[in-house]
């Protein structure tokens, strides 16, 4: 399996043959010996608002289908940035009816990718070609049509592209840790990211948005005996840049 492309069609493909593996294993055994009513049941109490939740206090079942990433073939398994077009011609009802097979009670998504580009027809950046611009929309839809909460994710320091075309707005030596380069805090970068986190909520209010990678230095700061805990020493470096002002196409879209 991990000599196998990894790409939207035999990642259905795969996971589809495994969950009619375990449903057919699982329905087996349930004829031997049915488990237990509580078994079924969670013994974690309910919050005391759990009424007003999305989800209703319930135990939260979701999937979280990274479609920042692939494995390409090859000898060893080795996750590498996805391609705009690797994911971007998934079926969204085939997509979504793999999620409830799964017995998912949110739905997950990513909406803008670390590559760059979006899943929705964004304003701010590049969009996932063909029909990948419109997937995170079709799924945000079929998910409200079943009752669904959304989940959907930012990463606060990666985008590959602004990160390759701005350099000053990395962090001055990241990339001696992490081949990308990460954003650092005082660029003109926050000003767009926050622009585009508002431009989505306003497009799909989701109940649970994940904000990933607040980190300014290097992933693993374990191996670093040089590193701050926070991570500001490699950002202090830069501390005498004159910040940006506003662009105007942000204060037009926000």
């Amino acid at each position: 399996m991990g000599h196998d492309h990894l790409n939207r069609r035999t990642f259905l493909r795969k996971a589809s043959a495994v969950s009619a593996g375990m449903a057919a294993a699982l329905e087996s055994s349930a004829r031997a010996s049915a488990l237990p009513p509580a078994v079924e049941k969670t013994n974690v109490p309910l919050l005391p608002n759990a009424s007003a939740l999305p989800n209703r206090g319930r135990p939260i079942k979701t999937f979280t289908a990274d479609l920042n990433w692939v494995t390409p073939a090859g000898p060893r398994v080795v996750m590498t940035p996805a391609q705009a077009q690797e994911w971007a011609f998934i079926d969204p009802d085939d997509y979504f009816a793999w999620h409830l097979g799964l017995g998912v009670n949110i739905f997950y998504m990513v909406g803008y990718a670390v590559e760059g580009y979006a899943y929705y027809p964004t304003k701010l950046g590049p969009l996932a070609p063909g029909p990948g611009s419109q997937l995170f929309p079709k799924l945000f839809k079929l998910a409200e049509k079943k009752g669904l909460p959304f989940s959907s994710f930012f990463t606060t320091t990666q985008d590959f592209i602004m990160a390759n075309t701005r350099f000053d707005w990395t962090v001055p030596t990241s990339r001696d840790h992490t081949w990308m380069g990460l954003l650092g805090p005082d660029t003109p970068w926050v000003d767009l990211l926050c622009a585009r986190i508002t431009e989505f909520l306003r497009l799909y209010p989701v109940q649970w948005l994940n904000f990933d990678c607040f980190n300014y230095g290097k992933f693993n700061r374990a191996e670093d005996p040089q590193a701050s805990p926070t991570g500001d020493d490699h950002h202090h470096r830069a501390a005498g840049r004159k910040r940006a002002v506003r662009p105007q196409y942000l204060e037009e879209v926000v």
